[in-house]
């Protein structure tokens, strides 16, 4: 089965502020991306490269902050017709030690609570409900909880210390496409692959990423 991610968009809200990006003047279109790459190299417009060091920048240096994303993908059975499916996963925080992430739609029902001492998770679609102690930071908590259970926290690259190096740090290629509206929001658009084996976004290969701060 084989899944085909159309778009996807992240808005970044902090206490009393909204930040939006200004549409700027027409952008020249991005230089043609290879067809192929040698093991270990990366393609990544400069343009795309510094959109999500300042959005990163920003999101680090927040105290408190919650992000929503709204997806839309195909699901490509093997032999039957292509369904289109959504979700909207959402995360709050409030640094160093508070989360709340919530996950739903037609893939996923989950919600998960973390207080700096336990992490609490319910799964809506299995009506299974689960906590345990857990590490005293964000950052250790969302390992730990990776690294003992396979679960992956709605959003959790964007909440780490720091967001650029997960979501940079497996992309091979990146192009910026200039302003684009989601969600009625006026966003740079910065689409990028990874390698399929890396990163929380392995299981789709390209995303597009359009926080309203970049």
């Amino acid at each position: 089965m084989r899944h085909t991610t159309w778009w996807a968009a992240a808005l970044v809200a902090v206490p009393g502020i909204l930040m939006a990006a200004a549409v700027a003047a027409q952008e020249p279109p991005p230089p043609p991306v290879e067809p192929g790459l040698a093991p270990g190299s990366r393609l990544v417009e400069p343009r795309a490269n510094e959109r999500v060091k300042k959005m990163s920048a920003f999101l680090a240096s927040s105290r408190a902050f919650a992000l929503e994303a709204e997806e839309v993908y195909d699901e490509v059975p093997e032999h039957s017709p292509r369904v289109q499916l959504s979700n909207r996963r959402y995360v709050a925080l409030r640094r160093p030690d508070r989360f709340v992430g919530d996950a739903a739609g037609d893939a996923v029902n989950r919600s998960f609570w973390y207080d700096g001492k336990t992490l609490s998770a319910l799964d809506r679609q299995q009506n299974v409900w689960t906590s345990g102690t857990v590490p005293a930071t964000i950052d250790e908590a969302l390992d730990w909880a990776f690294d003992k259970t396979g679960t992956v926290i709605p959003l959790a690259d964007f909440v780490y210390a720091d967001p650029y190096s997960r979501l940079m740090g497996s992309v091979q290629r990146g192009v910026y496409l200039g302003i684009h509206e989601a969600a009625g929001v006026p966003c740079h658009h910065s689409p990028s692959s990874r390698r399929p084996s890396t990163g929380s976004y392995g299981s789709t290969p390209a995303r597009s990423r359009c926080p309203a701060s970049w």
